[in-house]
This record gives C-alpha cells, sequence and structure tokens, in this order.
C-alpha cells in the first residue's frame, strides 16, 4: 500500500506519498530493491574482471532422489565449485567463484541446480592474470561423475528412496 501526507497549511498543495514495504523477496518492488542493494555490495567485494555464468544440474532421474534426501543438497555446491577449482588448478591458477543452489526451476518445480559465476580467467603462482575458458563437454562429464560418486559414497541405511527409484 500507499501512505500520503499533506501539508498542515490547507493551502499547501504538496503531497508526499510513501510507499509501504512488505519485506518479502518474490514482491517485485521490495524484492527488486534488496537484490539491487545485494548486487552493489557484491560489486564492491569482487574483482573487477570478467565473469562467466555457468549452471550445474542434475538428471530429472536424480531430482526425486534429492527431494527426499535434502540433506545431500549441501554438497552440489561443494562439487561444482570442486570441479571448476579442479579445472583452474590443472591450469596453475587460482578463480574467483560465487553462486547459488536453486531448488526451483522456471515453472517453480523441484528442479536442484546450481549457478555459479567464476572469473574468466585467474592468478598464477606469480600473481598475474591469465585468461581462462572452460570446456563445457569436460565440465559435465566430471559434474556427473563427482555426483555419482558423491552418492555412491553415501551409507545406503541413511537413504530414503523415492517411490518411483525403489
Amino acid at each position: 500500500g500507499v501512505k500520503h501526507y499533506t501539508c498542515a497549511n490547507e493551502q499547501c498543495p504538496h503531497v508526499k506519498y510513501l510507499c509501504n514495504t512488505c519485506h518479502c523477496r518474490a514482491c517485485p518492488s521490495c524484492g527488486k530493491k534488496a537484490t539491487d542493494q545485494w548486487i552493489a555490495v557484491q560489486n564492491n567485494r569482487l574483482p573487477d574482471c570478467p565473469w562467466q555464468h555457468l549452471v550445474f544440474t542434475l538428471p530429472d532421474t536424480l531430482w526425486s532422489l534429492f527431494f527426499y534426501n535434502r540433506w545431500l543438497l549441501d554438497a552440489l555446491f561443494r562439487l561444482a565449485a570442486d570441479n571448476l577449482i579442479y579445472t583452474a588448478k590443472r591450469r596453475g591458477l587460482r578463480v574467483g567463484i560465487f553462486g547459488a543452489l536453486h531448488t526451483y526451476g522456471r515453472r517453480l518445480n523441484w528442479h536442484p541446480h546450481v549457478h555459479l559465476s567464476v572469473t574468466a580467467g585467474g592468478l598464477d603462482e606469480q600473481g598475474v592474470w591469465k585468461n581462462l575458458s572452460f570446456h563445457k563437454e569436460a565440465l559435465r562429464r566430471r559434474w556427473m561423475w563427482l555426483v555419482r560418486d558423491y552418492l555412491l559414497g553415501q551409507p545406503l541405511s541413511q537413504l530414503r528412496m523415492p517411490p518411483q527409484l525403489a
């Protein structure tokens, strides 16, 4: 809603409008403002260099396993970041990474995936910037191997099997 304030002097035409805030991230007004403020803070923290946006997703056949075992989600971000760090390390570089774990898709369906922003280069051992690009197919294959290896390492007795996988 909106509140409006007028001057105590009835002759004054001045009116001030103040929008109420709901503080909800989903609100197009409040959420946008909070997002813009967050971006401004991050831009002051992050190095001024080119960035790449990457998304690591799971096959839809695994979505239900993560739905029934939410504790498995904790590792997804680490696995995705480790994938990029491994690739950069093989080239002798240290990269910057930040990201977010999403558990929903565009249609608000359950769809766990990781969004990562990674520097489009890194620092070598002498602190010199070197450009770096990632090979999509190599990242995908290693990501799937990391997820598979992680899942196989979990105690079967602790996993709740979804009906479609039982």
